[in-house]
């Protein structure tokens, strides 16, 4: 049996608004904190959302250097807004690269490896001449081991 549940004020972030579950009703977001007019925000499940999560959960729970290892930023570039940091727990290593703008981006890296597997996707990524050449889709992030 599903339950309903208000979402609060429309003007809060999302980081401050409820996981909302499958097995839930929301109400649509009409109201306004500021007493404001605004469009009405259709609240529901969202499948491909709760699945991205347990995909991320899962890669971090398998590969424990990203919840404990050490943390080195390589790379970070405002004017493109990407960012390349490393985690490092025992042997194992693994690269995390995110792309947080709308613009696709080409980066070439100098990492560890001669090949890489984005944990992500289970692409494989190759080095040539020295570096890896990633592709990055506008608000991409790969998770390189």
């Amino acid at each position: 049996m599903a339950t309903r549940w208000e979402c609060g004020a429309g003007d809060d972030p999302d980081c401050r608004k409820p996981m909302t579950w499958s097995e839930m009703i929301f109400d649509d977001e009409i109201g306004s904190a500021f007493g404001a007019e605004r469009l009405r925000d259709k609240v529901a499940f969202d499948n491909t959302l709760f699945n991205w999560y347990q995909k991320l959960i899962q890669i971090r729970k398998n590969n424990r250097e990203l919840s404990i290892g050490n943390l080195e930023f390589s790379s970070f570039n405002n004017e493109y807004k990407t960012l390349v940091f490393k985690r490092t727990f025992a042997e194992n290593t693994t690269f995390v690269v995110i792309n947080n703008s709308y613009i696709p981006h080409t980066m070439s890296l100098i990492l560890e490896g001669n090949e890489l597997i984005d944990l992500i996707s289970n692409n494989e990524v190759s080095k040539r001449e020295g570096e890896f050449n990633l592709e990055l889709k506008p608000y991409d992030i790969q998770i390189l081991k």
